[in-house]
């Protein structure tokens, strides 16, 4: 559909970005963060595919299929939340604003780590596929515990990942003042669009809205890429 373009687009923008920047700045870890969102992205994009071949009966055994379909589903917790957390955490150069933070660090990898295992073998129905059970599934109370925790780590972390960026704007010199401006303007965009899009899609349907998101959410690695090269 017209949101499957985008879609590759941002695993493309990522793929470049981290080749560009982990070529120029190695010791820079958002090289390798963009480096794999952009293999979680298109391992994304692939099982999706194959679901959707094994969905409409070509001959995809149906292990396969059902496994596609099932990391189609839980991926992009691994697609997204990285982007959410630890690039605004380590933007520009890398590094923590100061050792207070490696706790909001750990909350982030704990929690992302967390939801992944929680959401993987959660014995619902898969979000994305109705129709399909997990077919990894196990129906046990502790991954409720799991999920709790998972979502105490991520509130903190996507509470204080952007306070992070907002305080070392506050402390920083001119350029690094400049960089953060370019994410900060490529993330109130998709804020807006998001909000927008959301809004309007009884108005011009679910794809329009899909492919806008996912446009604004381009501008996020390009924005990042461009300040830190």
């Amino acid at each position: 559909g017209p949101a499957a373009a985008p879609a590759a687009a941002i695993v493309a923008a990522f793929g470049v970005l981290g080749v560009l920047v982990t070529s120029r700045h190695p010791r820079n870890p958002i090289g390798w963060l963009f480096c794999g969102v952009a293999v979680t992205g298109s391992l994304m994009s692939l099982s999706r595919g194959v679901a959707e071949l094994w969905l409409d009966g070509n001959g995809v055994p149906d292990w396969i299929g059902e496994t596609a379909a099932w990391y189609g589903d839980v991926s992009w917790i691994l697609v997204i939340l990285p982007a959410a957390t630890f690039l605004l955490l380590l933007f520009p150069d890398g590094r923590l604003p100061s050792p207070r933070w490696r706790a909001v660090a750990w909350c982030a990898g704990a929690g992302i780590g967390l939801l992944f295992v929680a959401d993987s073998f959660d014995a619902g129905r898969l979000g994305d596929y109705p129709e399909l059970s997990n077919p990894y599934g196990v129906d046990t109370p502790a991954l409720d515990a799991i999920m709790g925790i998972a979502a105490i780590a991520l509130t903190v972390a996507i509470v204080g990942s952007p306070l992070s960026l907002v305080l070392r704007f506050r402390r920083a010199g001119r350029g690094e003042r400049q960089q953060i401006k370019w994410l900060a303007l490529a993330g109130a965009v998709a804020a807006v669009t998001f909000v927008i899009a959301l809004a309007g899609y009884d108005l011009w349907g679910s794809e329009v809205s899909d492919g806008a998101i996912m446009l604004s959410v381009l501008m996020i690695p390009v924005a990042a890429g461009v300040a830190i090269l």
